[in-house]
């Protein structure tokens, strides 16, 4: 199936992650899905934090004809609904999250996985930034195809940015 005929597409999928001294890490995820079928407004259509939780910035649906709807806050549940989601619409998140030092890797950072692609989703632009205290030089590690990283070194950090466009999904392997 094409990008046309996939259920969403996800037209923004950015993530900036912060690394300081002392091995704490903020991140940044911004994410803008079109819904394509009544499926994916189905799927789309239900925002939960990811597990560790995190802070809500802009959470919306973009209708079609420009308007914008925001949901309702019920708290009892764990995911939040968006309202009257159609096919066309977009859906909007942006959140960071905070996280502490890992105690069982002391003086270093275990990062998030990143990936370009998903099974299901094409993406229409897709953005990594990873931001690292000059005095750290981390090691990163692509499994499967992943865009060069373009770098750039101020006198008090490392700015490592990766940028693809037009990704299709990635087809499983039988079994």
């Amino acid at each position: 199936r094409n990008r046309y005929e996939a259920p969403s597409v996800l037209v923004l999928d950015y993530t900036v992650t912060q690394v300081f001294e002392n091995g704490s890490i903020i991140d940044l995820t911004h994410q803008i899905f079109r819904v394509q079928t009544e499926e994916a407004a189905d799927d789309v259509g239900q925002f939960a934090l990811p597990p560790g939780g995190g802070h809500l910035l802009t959470l919306r649906t973009v209708k079609a004809d420009g308007s914008i709807l925001e949901p309702d806050d019920i708290s009892q549940l764990s995911h939040i609904e968006l309202p009257n989601l159609q096919p066309g619409d977009y859906v909007e998140y942006e959140y960071y999250r905070y996280r502490s030092p890992a105690p069982g890797f002391p003086n270093g950072v275990l990062g998030d996985r990143f990936y370009f692609q998903s099974y299901e989703t094409p993406f229409d632009r897709s953005e990594l930034t990873l931001i690292v205290p000059r005095s750290m030089t981390p090691t990163i590690e692509a499994r499967g195809p992943a865009p060069e990283a373009e770098t750039t070194v101020t006198p008090t950090e490392r700015v490592f940015h990766w940028i693809a466009r037009q990704s299709e999904p990635v087809v499983q392997e039988p079994g």
